[in-house]
């Protein structure tokens, strides 16, 4: 009945509101057992879906709410993001590429050129060694739309061409001119290529511009393999503090650059 059905409805939202969300959960599934076009019981359901991190299930709803237009196609957008997200960045085995792909295929077209997707993507390619897919999809996402985030990511891709590699962030330095991230992706770039002088004018611009742990931790490498203990053991201390202050509640985040939100220490997916 009519009123049944009220009952039930103010049941879940009570339960969500109470942070009951397994129970409000078991309610809604008998609410749209019953009444399966009852569209508030979908909204609701979505919602707790995501309040439990029930991501494959979340998934399952998200094209019928998209077909029903149940909710603002900004808000799918949103959510369809942050499914896929969580759904892509769950752990894999060693030797899971196939698997990792197909999950890759099954996101939309349009969520595939996200930043934030293809980071996650990127993360779990490097994770199943696929270094060279990796750093062609990067390269790709990167020519449609710039983002240091995955400027990073593409330093952290060891290409089997690494000379290539090099030569493409150099290729970027030219169009997109110095930032922390960029400066410190050629860094790390240059000093896999044994460009030990060309590492360090790199890494010592991007500390200059924004200091990040990661800048002054690579540094610090690159003084310890030329056999320069102090200055190495004096970038790492420097790493450290970042770290820690990066750590410390109450505290804004050093390595902050006028050009992006945060130092390379905020990116990463």
């Amino acid at each position: 009945s009519a009123n049944a059905l009220a009952t039930e409805m103010t049941q879940a939202q009570l339960q969500l509101l109470a942070g009951q969300n397994e129970q409000a959960l078991a309610t809604l599934t008998r609410v749209q057992a019953r009444h399966p076009q009852q569209t508030q019981a979908v909204r609701l359901l979505i919602e707790a879906h995501r309040r439990l991190r029930d991501w494959q299930n979340l998934a399952r709803r998200l094209p019928e709410a998209r077909r029903r237009r149940l909710l603002p196609d900004a808000e799918l957008d949103a959510l369809e993001r942050e499914t896929q997200r969580e759904l892509l960045s769950l752990p894999l085995p060693p030797g899971a590429l196939d698997a990792l792909h197909q999950a890759w295929s099954g996101v939309s077209e349009n969520a595939r050129r996200h930043p934030d997707l293809i980071g996650v993507y990127a993360r779990q390619l490097i994770q199943q060694n696929a270094m060279d897919e990796c750093t062609a999809l990067l390269a790709a996402a990167l020519e449609r739309q710039w983002d240091e985030r995955l400027v990073l990511l593409y330093s952290e891709a060891r290409d089997s061409q690494p000379a290539a590699q090099l030569e493409t962030a150099e290729e970027w330095l030219a169009r997109h001119g110095e930032s922390p991230a960029l400066l410190l992706t050629l860094g790390r770039l240059a000093r896999r290529n044994r460009l030990a002088e060309r590492a360090r004018g790199y890494l010592e611009k991007s500390i200059g511009l924004g200091a990040t742990a990661e800048a002054h931790a690579e540094l610090g490498m690159l003084f310890e393999e030329a056999g320069d203990s102090a200055r190495a053991l004096s970038h790492c201390r420097q790493a450290l503090e970042l770290c820690r202050h990066l750590h410390r509640p109450g505290l804004s985040h050093q390595g902050r650059s006028t050009r992006d939100e945060g130092g390379a220490s905020d990116y990463g997916y």
